[in-house]
């Protein structure tokens, strides 16, 4: 155990919970266990929206479907202030085969899917936010619950927001967190400014000679398939030599630099005796500006140039899919996160800040149209083997039940905190 972790594990204590909430924790546990156990991928997320369905029925809360998403809208005992506070949550699944682990409480029953990410625990967790809030109601506007689909694919805040989501449920700020399993359960980080990269995914294409592979009339040099590989291995070794700015291995994310993810190759050869004339390489780019992933995706292009200035024609790099932004974090909002964390999670070393990191998140598309603040709550255990302990995406992975009323009350808090009677 590191210094840090060992640390942590001193300090750490249960978190300060409403009593409420441990009274209807077992509720939404059993919610979040439905979930799990019947995923769905993007935009099929059946099992997650009759659930949310379901509950806010229950609740007596009306909703609306948007855009794949659900919307619903809680008043608060009064609304003088004409204030709209909104909170997030993800819906989706993966496409991950999970493992059935003796300690998980759940696993899933569909083939090849699973909520590797914890998204079924968002989603629970804004449920029981939900339920009391409209007990309570002790806030002065009116809070609006979102629940969206397909985060994975960096799609569902888009068709909310293309199917009318900000002109039909306006909002004036945004919060949402998501579960990380770094640290124990009781921490948590938050920091103001870019706290998530922005995500472009481009293709590379590289023309080559054709033929047929038994006759060896064809120079290796001018075969697609050794192009693409002579290029890969001088991008590679340009990168190592600081030529391009993309980041090394381990190398935390800085403005200035980029990952670059190279996650598949193709060719137009199916069989073993054509030699394909085009070859492809595809991956994404990840900065925390649009001005980085720009430079990140010319140094690809100046790499090509340098080492084979004569062949220029036969490099093609698209851009594929929707850019993504960076997820920025407004500083009032960040403070009203930080502020409702501490009051759950506590004072003294329990909420740190939060570096920026490599991943995405859909959420960022919202945080560009209002004021919002991204957090994290950790949901690890002490043990590294255990399965709330295992890596997000991973087929060990499962959000950590005991987290659920923490998130709830977080959320309620800030919704108090901002909408203050």
């Amino acid at each position: 155990m590191s210094v840090r972790k060992a640390a942590m594990k001193l300090v750490n204590g249960k978190p300060r919970l409403e009593p409420e909430f441990r009274v209807m924790a077992p509720e939404y546990e059993d919610a979040f266990a439905h979930m799990h156990t019947r995923p769905g991928l993007a935009f099929a997320e059946e099992t997650e929206k009759q659930t949310v369905m379901a509950k806010l029925d229950q609740l007596g809360l009306g909703y609306n479907e948007v855009g794949g998403g659900i919307v619903a809208t809680i008043e608060g005992r009064v609304n003088i202030s004409g204030r709209v506070v909104a909170l997030s949550a993800e819906m989706d699944a993966l496409p991950v085969q999970e493992s059935a682990e003796q300690r998980k409480p759940a696993v899933s029953q569909v083939a090849g899917v699973a909520h590797a990410c914890g998204h079924d625990g968002h989603t629970a967790s804004l449920l029981m936010s939900a339920d009391y809030l409209r007990r309570h109601r002790r806030f002065n506007g009116a809070v609006r619950l979102i629940w969206r689909p397909a985060e994975e694919t960096g799609q569902g805040a888009r068709a909310m927001l293309d199917a009318g989501l900000l002109e039909r449920f306006p909002f004036h700020e945004l919060y949402g967190y998501h579960n990380f399993p770094d640290y124990p359960l009781g921490f948590g980080a938050v920091s103001a400014g870019p706290v998530l990269c922005g995500a472009q995914d481009f293709k590379i294409t590289i023309a080559g000679r054709g033929g047929h592979a038994g006759h060896g009339d064809v120079r290796r040099a001018d075969q697609a398939s050794y192009k693409l590989a002579g290029y890969l291995q001088a991008q590679w070794q340009m990168a190592r030599d600081g030529r391009l700015p993309f980041l090394h291995t381990g190398e935390p994310i800085r403005q200035g630099k980029a990952l670059m993810g190279l996650s598949g190759l193709s060719s137009n050869s199916m069989a073993a005796n054509i030699l394909a004339d085009r070859a492809q390489c595809f991956g994404t780019i990840r900065a925390l500006n649009h001005r980085d992933i720009n430079a990140a995706l010319q140094g690809l292009r100046r790499a090509w140039d340098q080492e084979n200035p004569m062949d220029a024609g036969s490099f093609t790099l698209e851009k594929t899919g929707d850019y993504l932004p960076p997820l920025v974090n407004a500083p009032v909002q960040t403070d009203a996160a930080r502020r409702a964390m501490q009051s759950v999670l506590g004072r003294f070393f329990k909420v740190h800040a939060m570096p920026p990191v490599t991943g995405t998140d859909d959420f960022a598309l919202l945080a560009e149209k209002v004021p919002a603040c991204y957090f994290a709550l950790m949901g690890g255990e002490n043990d590294p083997t255990h399965p709330h302990s295992q890596k997000l995406h991973s087929a060990g992975y499962i959000y950590n039940k005991a987290l659920l009323p923490v998130a709830a009350n977080i959320l309620v808090n800030i919704v108090e905190d901002r909408l203050a009677l």
